[in-house]
């Protein structure tokens, strides 16, 4: 339903707290009074009172100042508009009965009535005020020569109806503002309801008017700024037709009450409280329709209604024993008697004082108790103890003072095995403790989602130089050098993701130094709540013989490839492992085309399989032995090596490979070989040498023999027996030069 709109120049304009009113009251002051200058200056024989301008403009200003500097007077200015136009018609009345009103100044009268009319609220104000004044208009027309003649009587009378007609415009729209205010009051009563409220006809086909919680609930339930009657209580789910027929029957008052459900634009289910009643207006009759939505205090109740069903599923399976008590400290209501039976002295407790059934409990102090529980609102608790020292049972009493009145609310508790297991967890904390700072990791506790740390033991504070508190209130990502921290908080980060790593990582101590740390971390379950455990282990040692080792490898890498022999290392099955720069340069053949491929498959040469594969044999039954191997090299060169072979196991002691130095012996075997072809020649030419000599020394030897008998000369005996002797001394230097030569035709075993 739209309101009706109402001309800029309106009653509601003009007196709204707008400064519209006080600039047009001080503009119409300051015509006024220019007016009263200017007329008698431009038409000397009209009759201008200066007087009558200048009253009537400074009335105008003033009203113009008070309605702007005071804001509440802006509500009256149809008042202040009906005042000079009263003034205006009773100086015109007056003129006219003295025989001095002229018609030059009527334009003043109309500018009166324009500044009166403009306050009008109603189009008919508007015509029966124009009727009148055009009636006085017209008839003053007839008397352009005068008013001083008999007709001329009439124009006081046309006058008097004038302003009669004014009077009555005036008083309608008095008792109009009054309405309007009651109006406005009830408007403002209305929106600032909780129910949004709609007036509709009594055949329900017309939504006559609706307050602004209706528009809004309008445009939040359906998303539409208008519907018709019909349409919004369908959507109520209510019938139109029927609801008409029902009001239009009854006789008297009838207000019907009714609940539904409403889903909005947004998908969301509200609760809705719908009233309908027959009220009656002063010209008709109306149907009111409210709606309240009461989607919280559903969800309040229905919270309400689960808390007391939860508050009674609580009372029954709760450990606890609840006893009411009066001001006297009689026991008034007992539930579940059974889960503190040993603390009472009788199983029947109702009626009876609390500190005359409670089981070896002091009753003064008791009593005393209860009146300090019942003096203050906070809740007491003590703990009772019963039975025999060697096994007692444990109970935890509580009082509470029930709403302000002086009846309490015992809570009882059995907790013997609550103490217990708090003595195992104390005790199972000390031992954690003793632990904790007992091993010989530095362990480090974290919070997991702030990485700031918890807890540390007595290693890591010793490690790192650092007293406790100390390292507490130091940022985790500060343990290590500035360069390493975000990889830190990368680590842990993955930790917190579910990976299992370790990572060398040296922190930074006290003084400055860092030490050689081995970072692990994991995700436990520390006092009901999980926990980030940085585990720091000292490898300083670790470090060191790493160092060591890394010097010790770097030194035998350095002698395995600056040796003069090549050095090749195989597996059980022939396959090459390593083999040093030295091999490839007596082979001929990269080091790429010889690792992990068979030895004899790659080695070409003669009988290279066979004698591979033979000592293959030998090194696997643990023999070690030295051969020579012929082999060519790829671009078709000759080669000899000397072969020194033996045997590595593993761990288990189980064979493992082969270990072979080779040695180039290209040159020595050419040499030998050279030697061997001399030595051919030399023991050709001592045996044709030997054979030679021989047949001349056997003569020589005959010829003397002979001589020596027949020749009897001393003389020539001795020369005789010098010849015999030197025959002999060649033929034993023939004999050894044979057998040198036997000698070297016997072949020489190395082996040892």
């Amino acid at each position: 339903m739209k309101r009706s709109a109402h001309p800029i120049l309106s009653y509601q304009y003009i007196a709204s707290d707008g400064p519209g009113l006080p600039l047009v009251l001080l503009i119409s002051g300051v015509v006024a009074m220019a007016l009263g200058m200017t007329i008698p200056l431009v038409l000397p024989t009209l009759y201008c009172p200066l007087w009558l301008f200048a009253g009537l403009g400074g009335l105008a200003i003033l009203s113009g100042i008070l309605t702007w500097t005071v804001p509440a007077l802006r509500s009256y200015t149809f008042d202040l508009s009906f005042l000079t136009f009263l003034a205006f018609f009773i100086g015109a009345l007056f003129l006219a009965y003295t025989n001095r009103l002229r018609l030059e100044s009527l334009p003043l009268l109309v500018a009166v009535q324009i500044l009166f009319g403009i306050s009008f609220r109603l189009l008919r104000d508007y015509l029966v005020f124009a009727v009148a004044s055009m009636a006085l208009y017209t008839f003053c027309s007839f008397y352009l020569d005068g008013l001083d003649t008999p007709p001329g009587l009439f124009l006081p009378l046309m006058l008097l109806v004038t302003f009669m007609a004014g009077v009555y415009i005036w008083s309608r729209t008095f008792h109009w503002r009054h309405l309007n205010t009651s109006r406005v009051m009830l408007q403002n009563l209305l929106d600032t309801s909780h129910y949004a409220i709609f007036l509709l006809d009594t055949a329900c086909k017309e939504i006559i008017y609706q307050n602004q919680i209706g528009q809004q609930f309008l445009k939040e339930g359906t998303a539409k700024d208008e519907l018709s009657a019909p349409e919004l209580l369908r959507l109520l789910g209510l019938e139109p037709v029927y609801i008409a027929r029902r009001f239009q029957m009854a006789d008297g008052d009838l207000q019907e009450k009714s609940f539904c459900t409403l889903r909005d634009q947004n998908n969301v289910l509200h609760d809705l409280e719908v009233y309908l009643n027959k009220i009656q207006t002063p010209h008709t009759q109306h149907i009111q329709l409210r709606i309240r939505d009461i989607t919280d205090i559903r969800t309040q109740e229905r919270s309400l209604s689960l808390s007391q069903s939860v508050n009674n599923s609580l009372t029954h399976a709760l450990p606890d024993l609840l006893i009411t008590l009066d001001q006297a400290g009689i026991i008034q209501t007992v539930q579940g008697m059974q889960k503190a039976a040993g603390l009472f002295r009788q199983k029947d407790i109702l009626g009876h004082p609390l500190t005359e059934v409670l089981s070896g409990q002091a009753a003064t102090e008791i009593d005393q108790w209860m009146e300090t529980a019942r003096a203050q609102e906070q809740v007491l608790q003590r703990d009772l103890v019963t039975g025999p020292k060697d096994a007692p049972h444990h109970y935890e009493l509580r009082l509470v003072r029930l709403g302000d009145g002086p009846d309490l609310m015992a809570i009882i508790r059995e907790v013997t095995e609550a103490r217990k297991s708090s003595a195992a967890l104390l005790q199972s904390e000390q031992n954690y403790r003793e632990i904790f700072n007992s091993g010989t990791d530095g362990i480090l506790i974290l919070e997991p989602h702030t990485l700031r740390p918890l807890d540390a033991n007595q290693v890591l504070c010793q490690m790192l130089g650092y007293e406790r508190e100390a390292l507490l209130n130091r940022p985790v990502d500060a343990l290590c050098p500035d360069d390493l921290s975000p990889q830190l908080i990368q680590f842990l980060k993955r930790t917190l993701e579910g990976e299992e790593n370790l990572w060398e990582c040296p922190l930074r101590q006290q003084d400055g130094q860092t030490l050689p740390t081995e970072l692990s971390a994991r995700l436990t379950l520390l006092g009901g709540e999980f926990r980030l455990m940085l585990l720091a282990r000292d490898i300083t040692e670790r470090v060191a013989q790493a160092e060591a080792l890394r010097s010790s490898e770097q030194r035998y890498r350095t002698l395995v490839e600056r040796m003069n022999e090549g050095l090749v290392l195989t597996d059980a099955e022939e396959r090459i492992l390593f083999v040093n720069d030295r091999v490839t340069e007596i082979l001929g053949i990269e080091r790429s085309d010889l690792i992990n491929r068979v030895s004899y498959e790659i080695l070409k040469g003669k009988d290279v399989v066979e004698v591979i594969r033979s000592k293959s044999l030998l090194r696997k039954q643990g023999i070690s032995d030295q051969y020579e191997l012929s082999l060519t090299r790829p671009d078709g060169q000759a080669l000899w090596v000397l072969v020194t072979g033996s045997p590595y196991e593993d761990k288990a002691g189980q064979f493992a490979g082969s270990l072979a130095i080779l040695t180039d012996i290209t040159a020595r075997k050419e040499a030998e070989l050279q030697l061997m072809e001399k030595n051919r020649e030399l023991d050709a030419f001592v045996y044709k040498a030997s054979h030679d000599l021989r047949g001349p020394l056997a003569s020589i030897a005959g010829v003397t023999n002979l001589a020596s008998e027949e020749v009897k000369d001393p003389k020539a005996l001795r020369f005789f027996q010098m010849i015999s002797k030197t025959i002999n001394r060649l033929d034993l230097t023939l004999t050894d030069l044979m057998e040198v030569t036997r000698t070297t035709k016997t072949p020489v075993n190395l082996q040892p």
